[in-house]
């Protein structure tokens, strides 16, 4: 189980689109994510260990991708 006690906070991420919407990446974060921003609604992709965001267009459920 994971202790929010224990957990070292790396950085906030903002939105690119809007710059209010926050992702927070603590230090044992790697690798990417997608999320929905709160307050502008647009998509993004968060790279946790270099703290950034790109705007991504948004991937519906029948387009992922099937591994080659």
């Amino acid at each position: 189980m994971i202790e929010s006690d224990n957990l070292e906070l790396k950085g906030v991420i903002k939105c690119p689109g809007c710059g209010k919407g926050k992702v927070y990446a603590y230090n044992d974060a790697k690798g990417h994510t997608s999320v929905r921003c709160h307050k502008c609604n647009k998509t993004i992709m968060v790279d946790n260990e270099t703290l950034s965001a790109l705007i991504i267009p948004p991937m519906r459920h029948n387009e992922k991708k099937k591994p080659s």
